[in-house]
């Protein structure tokens, strides 16, 4: 954690070369590095194809994240303008941003 999972519109995806999606990818783990004190080994990154735009925006952007006292809403404020400065440099759309902080004591993972 944490995972950033961006949800594609299939006309966008269609038109985004592997060399655009690792543009796009680079700069959101660098933000979770650096922003969130993330470690690099726990973050993941899920570019998914949506059938349905959700609520017609081009992609949308869902961040879960483990509450910390660090990760304070000016943080995650700023987290957010990151991502979405990525994804308007990479695709020129504007993203529906999402952040979901999870308590510590209900998470639950394996392997």
């Amino acid at each position: 954690m944490p995972v950033i999972t961006l949800f594609v519109s299939p006309s966008l995806r269609h038109r985004l070369s592997p060399e655009c999606c690792q543009t796009l990818i680079t700069p959101c783990r660098d933000l979770c590095i650096h922003m969130l004190k993330a470690d690099p080994e726990h973050i993941q990154i899920q570019l998914l194809e949506a059938l349905v735009p959700p609520a017609g925006c081009p992609v949308y952007v869902e961040v879960r994240y483990r509450q910390r006292a660090d990760r304070t809403a000016r943080v995650m404020a700023d987290f957010m303008s990151g991502i979405d400065r990525a994804i308007r440099e990479c695709c020129a759309v504007t993203a529906r941003i999402r952040c979901f902080p999870q308590p510590e004591d209900a998470l639950y993972a394996r392997n």
